[in-house]
């Protein structure tokens, strides 16, 4: 064996091990350090208002169509929220059909009055009105980095 292709051997096997080491365990990232009083989720409800936004081609649950099934799913997760949390919710955009906006903005649930907003804000919402339904099937939504940084 030649001396090039032991030493090739050596620096695989001590990356391997090193490799090894270096990696995160499970209670690393979701364990919380004693004494140390958890954060809030950020939760962000993203709502599909595209093209079957209205449709009642499937038996939902309590609601004649997609959308008032999602609405209603929202709106019972939020009533429902006994521990704390930051909910917002984005919609697809209808006038461009390219992109989506922030309809309500991550903002702490705990606060009785944030959560009655976003409840009324998702129960004012109609599925069948133009101007809440994208009818462009396959629309993108815009990255959404900037609104997970942190309830306002």
């Amino acid at each position: 064996m030649s001396l090039s292709r032991l030493l090739q051997i050596l620096v695989f096997a001590a990356l391997a091990v090193v490799s090894t080491a270096s990696r995160a365990d499970d209670t690393d990232i979701f364990n919380q350090p004693p004494g140390v009083a958890p954060q809030a989720p950020n939760i962000i409800f993203i709502l599909d208002n595209t093209a079957n936004w209205s449709k009642a081609s499937q038996p939902w649950s309590g609601s004649a169509t997609q959308g008032d099934a999602e609405l209603l799913a929202i709106k019972n997760f939020v009533k429902g929220l006994t521990k704390p949390a930051n909910v917002g919710l984005m919609m697809f955009d209808v006038s461009t059909k390219d992109g989506g906006y922030v309809r309500y903005g991550v903002r702490d649930m705990t606060v009785a009055a944030n959560n009655t907003a976003l409840q009324d804000i998702v129960s004012g919402i109609n599925v069948n009105s133009p101007t809440e339904k994208v009818n462009q099937p396959g629309s993108r939504q815009r990255p959404i980095n900037h609104e997970s940084s942190g309830a306002r």
